[in-house]
């Protein structure tokens, strides 16, 4: 630590020389992972180019390693040229990213230099995760400190592998989980002829290239025209020195371009990997509408197997022509999040049929639908048998509780438990659903705190709405107030909280108020999903045992 900074004051008696850095993606590195011939500067002759760097560069999960180009290129005018560097992820459930370079250290000079960035996925893992890098680049000269400091921001796009269940079985690994999930999975097909066809529609998206000013591609934008561009950046950027998210600016016509192109690169992808459960349109009917969004619509319907030819009844989920690509994407992003997992409590998707005009997502039938708009509908007894009663509401949080547990124990955070991603039906048998089109059906459960995307805040742990860190922990708080909507009979928590304080009322320590009719045992539960720490807060196995207690004392009442 010494050495280091007796070099950086050594550096302020050197003769003040012009001096040049580049730090850039080569040519080879742009066409794979945006699809674009050209080399992507983010500095060039030692100007920053601030719009390449607020650009949120999407990385598609066929790509785990990206090289970083760097070097500072006139050696004789300083001694060194200094960097220290820091790097995160927004999920590590998904990918913990890693560097080969050491926490601080020296830019290569003389020569051309590189540095990889790893940002391999986790087996067995389908999501998305924000990866942040630092980078503080130092040069100092005569009485002169030049700072470069650089905040990337690369959203790496994560899809499950087919294969790495049978790599756990050969490693032992995985041999407790529960419902036949020992099933082989079959082997995925070589994708060269996929990325062949990928080549060609890029090859007829080379014109959007030659117009994409803030990739560097030729030249450096003037001076005058940067603050311009860097004003017409879309999506959030993180202050280097803060560290939070501003909201996004507004958009330019190319990166609006450019994230379409990413979006149908990443919806064909999705879709090529979904083919192993895929069905044809003719074995699936369409029926009465169950919920309707903006775009977004759920139907009952019916499936016939191609092995027996049984007709039997589902739920079919999907979106209309008008959507956007970008929400499809979203949508079976969110769809394939529960796929290939096998519980009782858990609605994973049965089918996908793609070969139709919008794709169509296939569930389980559940012939009460969204537990959310069931509970509402018991706030008058008339459309039901029998109004809900206290051993029916701690049956159905024992149940969800299994269903979780089930996630936890697979490594799986769901990040969005509530009643509107449950279903149910006639004889009160739950399920965990996915959030597949939940922000289209309950908008108003979502709100977007400044950085251009709905989040369920009013259902969201302190940790994940400072931080964006989520764990299993992170979903037993949302399950608490899950129990918390049980009781009340789908009213919506914290109804009088303005989204934008509520990390400062729950820090504060306030809670959700006893619910009217609320069990002491049942609500001390809730109470403790809603310690401050995540160390404190209950595992989903200890839940069950107190509700499958409680649930004993009742039935012993009764």
């Amino acid at each position: 630590m010494s050495v280091y900074y007796f070099l950086i004051i050594v550096l302020y008696s050197c003769p003040l020389v012009n001096s040049s850095i580049d730090l850039y993606l080569s040519q080879e590195e742009t066409q794979r992972i945006l699809g674009f011939n050209g080399e992507l500067f983010y500095i060039r002759d030692g100007v920053t180019n601030h719009n390449a760097v607020a650009f949120q560069l999407p990385i598609p999960h066929t790509v785990d390693i990206i090289k970083i180009k760097w070097q500072y290129k006139n050696a004789a005018s300083f001694i060194d040229a200094y960097y220290e560097k820091k790097i995160k992820a927004s999920n590590e459930s998904v990918l913990v990213p890693a560097t080969d370079l050491d926490d601080r250290g020296r830019v290569p000079r003389h020569s051309l230099g590189d540095f990889l960035l790893n940002m391999t996925c986790l087996p067995t893992i389908t999501g998305e995760s924000l990866v942040n890098l630092r980078l503080n680049i130092t040069v100092i000269t005569a009485g002169q400190a030049q700072q470069y400091p650089l905040d990337f921001n690369f959203q790496k796009f994560c899809l499950e592998d087919l294969n790495s269940k049978d790599e756990r079985r050969e490693n032992g690994a995985g041999t407790d989980l529960s419902h036949g999930e020992e099933e082989k999975d079959k082997e995925k097909n070589k994708t060269s002829v996929f990325y062949m066809a990928v080549g060609v529609i890029f090859s007829l998206l080379l014109l959007i290239a030659t117009a994409v000013c803030f990739l560097h591609i030729r030249a450096i934008p003037k001076n005058e025209d940067e603050n311009l561009l860097l004003n017409q950046v879309d999506g959030s950027v993180h202050n280097s020195t803060a560290g939070v998210n501003h909201p996004p600016q507004k958009s330019t016509a190319i990166p609006e371009a450019l994230r379409k192109v990413r979006a149908e690169q990443q919806l064909k992808e999705m879709l090529y990997n979904m083919k192993d459960f895929a069905v044809r349109r003719h074995f699936v009917s369409i029926g009465n509408a169950m919920q309707e969004g903006s775009f977004g619509r759920m139907f009952m319907g019916t499936l016939v197997s191609a092995e027996s030819g049984e007709e039997f009844k589902v739920i079919i989920k999907t979106v209309t022509e008008q959507a956007s690509t970008e929400q499809l994407l979203l949508f079976l992003a969110e769809a394939c999040m529960l796929k290939r997992t096998t519980h009782h409590q858990v609605s994973s998707p049965i089918n996908i049929c793609s070969d139709g005009p919008t794709p169509l997502v296939i569930y389980p039938f559940m012939n009460r639908g969204n537990l959310k708009n069931y509970l509402r509908l018991t706030r008058t007894a008339e459309p039901l048998s029998r109004p809900l009663t206290t051993r029916d509401i701690v049956n159905i949080a024992s149940q969800l509780a299994r269903g979780l547990n089930y996630l936890s124990r697979r490594r799986l955070i769901h990040k969005d438990v509530a009643t509107r991603n449950c279903v149910v039906d006639e004889e009160l048998n739950v399920k965990i659903a996915d959030n597949a089109l939940s922000r289209d059906f309950f908008p108003g459960d979502y709100h977007c705190l400044g950085d251009n995307e709905n989040r369920p805040v009013r259902w969201m742990a302190t940790e994940c709405l400072e931080c964006f860190e989520y764990s299993p922990a992170s979903d037993v708080w949302s399950y608490g107030v899950l129990l918390w909507e049980l009781c009340s009979l789908a009213q919506t928590p914290y109804a009088s909280v303005d989204p934008f304080e509520m990390l400062t009322y729950l820090k504060s320590g306030l809670r959700l108020p006893q619910p009217e009719n609320c069990p002491d045992d049942f609500f001390t539960v809730m109470a403790c999903c809603w310690a401050l720490s995540p160390d404190d807060r209950p595992h989903f196995q200890q839940i069950m045992v107190c509700l499958d207690a409680f649930l004993q004392k009742l039935n012993a009442f009764i």
